[in-house]
């Protein structure tokens, strides 16, 4: 067969071969835009099998586009531009009330709709953001202070009968459970997860903590905790209480697992775990400091770790869960000490002649 013939049959395979990617590509196209849509209209019709309750809060000057965006957000709705469009085509765009709402994520668009043109008996909240590595005492005198500054009725004494509630949190220790020496307060440490909430200031003192222990809850649960402090042959509290010091020692999500490699070897050779963060635990705050004093390392208190062996008896701060998942899994290392330096690095040693090195170098 010539080469003409050849070129001939080839011409003509080149319309099918293009029919057939374009036709390739529309059914592509079409199965995209039918995934879509049935996740549209799953989500536009709701689904009462979701029960979670999410609270939002609509203020002044909120357009319809800002309040779909907080509804995305919070995860109760993914498609904004189809509710901005229904609540066009319902001309109720401009109706939506201000006010503090409770919606379930299950809800459907025309249920979110029908609740935000009625408006609800308002609950003025604040927002309010606690650090990592926060302590408990720290978090009820912001609580008090912002509470001051915007009309809020908590007091010390709520909170000291907060302190003493029940909450839904397995790994809470019971007041009489906690050693002679040990602080009321230092029952909550570790539980009162630090992040940024929006509380109704007619809120009690117990809702606020039972607010932030559910936080606890999911971060808990969310990294797999009480699995993670199993396999390290530690408990849930064994892990928080050496992920605060490790929080507390760094504020460096970085240093974490180095940090808890240091401390894990230390425990597993039954040598003293020598924190300072633990030891200014019991000092009163205005007298603390980084380096504790040769009298402040040599009074004796439960949370004294360079004359006490093993763990101090609770938490010291309230800190992220990274903290306590890489106490339950360190960084494999044969360090033993660690120094932090004025310009917020981290060294560490292996031998206590590398670590006196270190600080000559570092700290002197």
């Amino acid at each position: 067969m010539g080469r003409r013939g050849k070129q001939s049959k080839v011409k003509k395979w080149i319309p099918l071969i293009i029919i057939g990617v374009i036709v390739a590509l529309l059914a592509a196209a079409a199965i995209t835009v039918g995934v879509v849509y049935s996740n549209l209209q799953k989500d536009v019709n709701g689904d009462d099998s979701l029960t979670d309750l999410i609270t939002i809060e609509i203020v002044s000057g909120d357009s319809t586009k800002r309040i779909a965006a907080k509804l995305e957000e919070k995860g109760i709705i993914d498609f904004p531009f189809w509710f901005i469009l229904m609540a066009r085509q319902q001309s109720v765009d401009n109706k939506l009330q201000i006010g503090t709402y409770e919606f379930s994520v299950g809800d459907s668009y025309q249920e979110i709709l029908n609740i935000l043109k009625k408006a609800p008996n308002y609950r003025p909240s604040v927002r309010i953001g606690f650090a990592e590595g926060a302590e408990v005492t720290d978090i009820i005198e912001k609580f008090l202070e912002v509470g001051a500054e915007n009309g809020a009725k908590w007091s010390q004494a709520g909170f000291n009968e907060a302190l003493q509630a029940d909450y839904n949190c397995p790994y809470i220790p019971d007041l009489d459970t906690l050693p002679r020496g040990v602080p009321s307060y230092a029952r909550l440490e570790g539980f009162l997860y630090p992040d940024t909430y929006d509380f109704f200031l007619d809120s009690t003192e117990e809702e606020l903590f039972a607010k932030m222990i559910d936080q606890f809850n999911k971060k808990a649960e969310e990294f797999a905790l009480a699995e993670k402090a199993q396999a390290a042959d530690m408990t849930v509290y064994e892990a928080m209480i050496l992920g605060s010091i490790i929080q507390r020692e760094s504020g460096n999500v970085s240093d974490f697992p180095l940090i808890s490699s240091v401390f894990n070897n230390r425990l597993e050779i039954d040598m003293k775990l020598q924190s300072d963060a633990a030891v200014n635990y019991m000092i009163p705050k205005n007298e603390r400091r980084p380096g504790c004093t040769y009298e402040q390392l040599n009074t004796d208190t439960l949370y004294n770790v360079y004359m006490r062996k093993g763990l101090p008896p609770t938490p010291i701060c309230c800190s992220r869960i990274e903290a306590v998942i890489y106490a339950c899994q360190p960084e494999e290392s044969d360090y033993f000490y660690f120094i932090g330096t004025p310009d917020g690095v981290t060294i560490f040693a292996k031998t206590y002649q590398e670590h006196l090195a270190n600080v000559n170098k570092y700290l002197k």
